[in-house]
């Protein structure tokens, strides 16, 4: 039977057989890396002059693009023993140690890579406090000891 824990009262998440409860916080940004068109184009080539100042356009065109991180929602996150959990008003998701690829660390939060999909970023509200640090910390001793590396 899945263990019932509810770390504040507002979240509540079912784990798994002999996960534990480790860390939770109460309002966590969600957001994930994406790449989104600005709408603008960028230009590239040169023009040819044909004659009687009349210039072909050589070259081509593409859409411009802009990387960032995208805020998806606010919630709730849990890290047990075997995953990180996040709960939010429209997400919610397990992440699950032993598939984690990487962390990120962030002077405010934490970015998680996974072997498919895009980074997710946990950033807690702590009113300007570096906790990225020890959200590394305490992930990365977690899931080296899931993978039985010390």
């Amino acid at each position: 039977l899945p263990i019932y824990y509810d770390g504040t009262g507002k979240m509540q998440f079912n784990l798994r057989h002999g996960e534990q409860p480790i860390y939770s916080c109460g309002k966590v940004t969600f957001a994930e890396e994406r790449t989104v068109n600005t709408g603008s184009r960028v230009f590239g080539g040169l023009s040819v002059p044909l004659g009687a100042g009349v210039y072909s356009h050589v070259g081509a065109s593409q859409a411009g693009k802009v990387s960032g991180l995208l805020p998806i929602d606010v919630g709730a996150v849990l890290v047990t023993s075997q995953a990180l959990y996040f709960g939010g008003q429209q997400r919610t998701l397990r992440i699950s140690l032993s598939h984690v690829l990487r962390y990120e660390p962030y002077v405010d939060g934490v970015g998680v890579f996974e072997s498919a999909g895009p980074q997710k970023v946990f950033v807690p509200d702590y009113s300007g406090m570096d906790t990225g640090w020890f959200l590394v910390s305490l992930l990365s001793t977690l899931t080296s000891k899931l993978s039985g590396a010390c």
